[in-house]
C-alpha cells in the first residue's frame, strides 16, 4: 500500500476531511482545494453531509441529492483539483454516519436487508421482529450496499483509483448487536457458527444470558462474550471481507474504524475490533471527543489500528480525530495529541471537520472548525510538514516479545450510560497495566483469541483478567510453545523493554519502528516539562530531523554508552540506528536574556456571527504590549501583530528563543520571514545585522474565546445549539490567553 519510490514506501501521513455542509461550487471547492494543499495536507476525504443528515444536530447540511448528478459533477470538480494540485483524494461511503444505510435509503429500497432480532413478550414468548437498519451481517445486505455506493464511485471515477483516488473510508458500520436489552440480535447462519466455534446452542446455552437484567447471572459474562465473538466474526467475514474484496480488485485502500474503542475494555459491547478491522487496508480508530487530550493518559484504545496493521500485514493506519474538541482547539495541543497517537503506531493524522459552508446554521456543525476561518490556519503547515515526516513508518513491521490479550473483563452490561463503576473500574485496571508496560519501554500490541491458535505466538502473552473456560483452550498449546502467560504485571516483562533505561522515573513513551531510512526508535515526551530521555546503548544512532529546530538546538549526546535526548513538553524525536554515529558538527549557542519593548500594531480579530459568514475584522491599535507579555481584549481570537526593534553589536545568527508563544507564530526580521512555529520549542531562526534591526511577529490564537461570546449572546438565545456545543461548554477554558508571555532570549551560534 501507498507510494514506493526506488524501493521504499512513502505513505500518506497527513490528510483532512472537507465536510459537505452545504453545496459547493467550482469556486469554491477551488477555494478550499488550494488552502488545503497550501496548508501542507497530503490528501483530502470528500465527506458528504446532507441536508437531511441528523436534522436535530447538523440543522443544516448540503441541498443536492446525496449521490445525485450535481453531487458527481461537483465531485469531478475536486477530482480536477486535486489533481492539478497534487493532493490526492479519498472518498467516503456514507452520507454522514453510520456506514452502510445509504442514508436511510438502503432498507426503504431493500426491506429485505432489515436486521432481525428475536423479541422476549411479557409472556416470555419469542417473537422475531425487524428494526430499520441494514443488515450487515449479511453478505447480501453488504453486496446491495456496494451497488448503491462503491459501484456509482466507479461508474464515476473508475479511471482514477488507484491514481489520485487512493481510497475509500467506512466509519462506524452498522452493527447493531448489543446486549442487555428486551431484544437480540441475530443472523442467517449464527446458530451453525455458535455450534461450530463453541459446541454450544445459540439458542438453549447462550440466549438465556443477553437479557436486560441477566448480566449477573453466573455464567452470563461467558454467554455474553462468545455471542459477541461470533458476531464480530461474522461482521468480519460478511462486511469487512467482501468490501475488502472489492476494493483490492478495483485498486483502491479500503480504510476507516468501526466504534467505541475508547471504551473497549469499559464495556466491550463493540465486539472483536481486532477481527473486524483485520481485513481493512488502511485500519483506523478515531479520537473525535477529548479522549486524547494532554492530562487524560495515553491512549491505549488508539493500539487497536496498530495492532491490527501487525497482524495483517498491513503497513499504514490512521485516525481521525478532533471533529468535537471545540474551537478552543490550539496547534500545541493538536501537536501533543499527534504525538500520542504517533507513539501508538498511527501513521496518517487526519483533522476534521473543515467545513465547507458557514453561514447561519451550518457554523453549528460538530461545534469545531479546522479550515482557513481559524486564526491559527496560518500556521497548521508547521504541524503537517511534522506528520508528513515523523508518519513515514511501516505499522506493520514489527511484531513485539508482548502481547496483550484483548479482553473485556465485564462485556456488555446492560447500562451502558453512565458506565457503572464496576467496568469503570475494571478498565482503569488494564490502563495501568499498559501504563506499566509503556513506563518500562516494552513493545506490545493487542492479540485477540484467534490469534492464540495462530503459527506466529509472543515470548509472553498477558492476560488483563482471569479467562473463561473456553478461553484456555489454546494454553496448553501455548505453554508446550515456551509462551509464558502471566495475569497482569510480572517483573519477567522488563527483559523485553527496547532499550536500557538509566533513569528509572521515566516519562517518555517509546515505539520502535521501521522506516524507509532502516530502524528506528520513536520517544515523545508527554509531560509538561522539559525532560532528557537516556538509555545505554552500544550502537550508534543519528536523528532524524523531523523538527530541525530541536535537532539543532539540542542534539543528541552519547558519552560513555548513554545517549541523552533532550524532549521539551510535547516534543516527539526520531532517532535512527547507524552503523557508524554521523560525524555532522552541530553549531553550540550562547545565551543572551533580551529585553524587548513590543507594540501591538495590527489586531485581526475573529468575528463569528449567527447571521454572517465568519471573518477578521482588523484595525491598528499602536499600543505597548503590556510587561507580562499577554494581550487583554475581553473575548480576543484572532491574529496580532506585534513589532520591535533590536540593536546588535556585531551581525549574528542563531535563534529567537520564546518560553512560550499563545498559540502560534511567524516571525519577520527585517521585512524577511525566519519561521514558523506551533509547539514547542519556541524557537525561530534569525540573522541580525549590525545595528538596528526590525522584528515583526505575528501571533495566532485559537478561536474559542469569540466563540464562547457567540454561543453566549448570539446562538443560544436564537435556540442554535446541538449536542456538541452543549459538550463543548464542559471543557475547560485551555485558550484564553493570546501573546507571549515569560521571558525572551537570543541563542547566538558560538561560530
Amino acid at each position: 500500500r501507498g507510494q514506493w519510490i526506488m524501493g521504499k514506501f512513502k505513505n500518506i501521513a497527513s490528510g483532512i476531511f472537507l465536510f459537505w455542509n452545504a453545496t459547493p461550487t467550482k469556486r469554491g471547492l477551488a477555494r478550499d482545494l488550494k488552502n488545503i494543499a497550501d496548508a501542507g495536507f497530503s490528501c483530502v476525504y470528500l465527506h458528504p453531509m446532507p441536508d437531511s443528515f441528523r436534522k436535530h444536530n447538523f440543522f443544516k447540511g448540503m441541498e443536492c441529492s446525496y449521490l445525485g448528478k450535481q453531487y458527481f459533477d461537483l465531485a469531478k470538480v475536486m477530482l480536477e483539483e486535486c489533481r492539478r494540485l497534487g493532493l490526492v483524494m479519498m472518498l467516503y461511503d456514507e452520507g454522514g454516519w453510520p456506514s452502510g444505510g445509504v442514508l436511510d435509503r438502503l432498507v426503504k429500497m431493500h426491506p429485505e436487508c432489515r436486521a432481525r432480532y428475536l423479541m422476549k413478550k411479557d409472556s416470555g414468548e419469542l417473537e422475531t421482529v425487524f428494526e430499520e437498519v441494514p443488515d450487515l451481517l449479511d453478505p447480501r445486505t453488504t453486496k446491495v450496499f456496494i451497488d448503491m455506493v462503491y459501484e456509482k464511485y466507479r461508474e464515476a471515477f473508475g479511471d482514477e483509483f488507484g491514481k489520485t483516488i487512493k481510497g475509500i473510508f467506512t466509519d462506524e458500520p452498522f452493527f447493531r448487536c448489543y446486549i442487555g436489552a428486551r431484544k437480540v440480535r441475530i443472523a442467517d447462519g449464527m446458530e451453525k457458527r455458535v455450534r461450530e466455534k463453541f459446541n454450544c446452542d445459540l439458542v438453549k446455552d447462550l440466549l438465556p444470558f443477553l437479557w436486560e437484567g441477566t448480566e449477573n447471572l453466573p455464567g452470563a459474562q461467558e454467554a455474553r462474550r462468545k455471542y459477541l465473538q461470533v458476531c464480530s466474526e461474522m461482521f468480519a467475514d460478511n462486511y469487512s471481507k467482501v468490501l475488502e474484496k472489492w476494493c483490492r480488485k478495483n485498486h483502491l485502500d479500503l480504510e476507516g474504524h468501526f466504534n467505541r474503542e475508547d471504551e473497549y475494555f469499559e464495556v466491550g459491547d463493540c465486539g472483536d475490533l481486532l477481527e473486524v478491522l483485520a481485513p481493512l487496508h488502511v485500519p483506523g480508530v478515531d479520537a473525535i471527543w477529548r479522549q486524547v487530550y494532554p492530562g487524560n493518559g495515553m491512549a491505549h484504545f488508539v493500539r487497536f489500528a496498530a495492532s491490527a496493521a501487525i497482524r495483517s500485514g498491513r503497513r499504514e493506519t490512521l485516525c481521525e480525530c478532533f471533529n468535537v474538541y471545540g474551537y478552543g482547539l490550539t496547534l500545541p495541543v493538536m501537536h501533543w495529541v499527534a504525538n500520542t497517537l504517533l507513539i501508538q503506531g498511527i501513521t496518517r493524522i487526519l483533522p476534521m471537520p473543515y467545513l465547507y459552508g458557514d453561514m447561519k446554521l451550518r457554523k453549528i456543525c460538530c461545534s469545531t472548525d479546522i479550515s482557513h476561518r481559524n486564526p491559527q490556519w496560518e500556521a497548521i503547515k508547521a504541524l503537517t510538514d511534522f506528520w508528513n515526516i515523523a508518519g513515514q513508518f511501516d505499522a506493520g513491521a514489527n511484531e513485539p516479545d508482548v502481547w496483550v490479550l484483548a479482553r473485556t473483563e465485564y462485556p456488555a452490561p446492560d447500562v451502558l450510560s453512565p458506565i457503572p463503576e464496576k467496568q469503570k473500574q475494571a478498565g482503569m485496571r488494564v490502563n495501568a497495566l499498559l501504563d506499566r508496560l509503556e513506563h518500562e519501554v516494552i513493545p506490545w500490541r493487542f492479540a485477540n483469541y484467534n490469534d492464540l491458535f495462530g503459527q506466529h505466538l509472543p515470548k509472553i502473552l498477558v492476560l488483563p483478567s482471569a479467562p473463561d473456560k473456553w478461553e484456555t483452550e489454546a494454553f496448553p498449546r501455548l505453554r508446550e510453545a515456551g509462551v509464558q502467560i502471566i495475569t497482569g504485571w510480572d517483573d519477567c516483562l522488563k527483559k523485553h523493554a527496547c532499550v536500557s533505561l538509566v533513569d528509572k522515573r521515566n516519562v517518555c513513551r517509546v515505539l520502535p519502528c521501521v522506516r524507509p531510512e532502516g530502524e528506528s526508535l520513536m520517544v515523545f515526551n508527554p509531560s509538561d516539562e522539559t525532560v532528557t530521555f537516556r538509555f545505554r546503548t552500544s550502537k550508534a544512532w543519528t536523528e532524524l530531523p523531523a523538527d530541525r529546530v530541536l535537532a539543532e538546538l539540542h542534539p543528541i549526546v552519547c558519552s560513555d554508552g548513554i545517549l541523552s535526548l533532550v524532549l521539551p513538553p510535547g516534543a516527539l524525536r526520531i532517532l535512527l540506528k547507524r552503523k557508524e554515529a554521523a560525524q555532522e558538527a552541530l553549531p553550540a549557542f550562547t545565551k543572551q536574556p533580551l529585553h524587548l519593548q513590543w507594540t501591538v500594531t495590527k489586531e485581526e480579530r475573529l468575528s463569528l456571527s449567527a447571521e454572517k459568514p465568519t471573518r477578521f475584522r482588523s484595525i491598528t491599535p499602536n499600543i505597548p504590549l503590556p510587561a507580562d507579555g499577554l494581550y487583554k481584549e475581553k473575548d480576543f481570537s484572532g491574529k496580532l501583530t506585534l513589532e520591535a526593534e533590536l540593536d546588535a553589536p556585531e551581525s549574528v545568527s542563531g535563534y529567537l528563543v520564546f518560553d512560550r508563544v499563545c498559540h502560534a507564530g511567524e516571525l519577520f526580521v527585517n521585512g524577511r520571514k525566519s519561521g514558523l512555529r506551533a509547539f514547542a520549542p519556541w524557537a525561530f531562526p534569525i540573522k541580525l545585522r549590525k545595528g538596528k534591526n526590525t522584528l515583526k511577529l505575528r501571533v495566532f490564537s485559537s478561536a474559542g474565546n469569540e466563540w464562547r461570546r457567540c454561543l453566549r449572546e448570539e446562538l443560544e438565545p436564537r435556540g442554535w445549539f446541538n449536542v456538541y456545543a452543549h459538550r463543548l461548554k464542559e471543557y475547560l477554558v485551555d485558550d484564553a490567553e493570546t501573546g507571549i508571555p515569560g521571558s525572551i532570549a537570543l541563542f547566538c551560534r558560538k561560530d
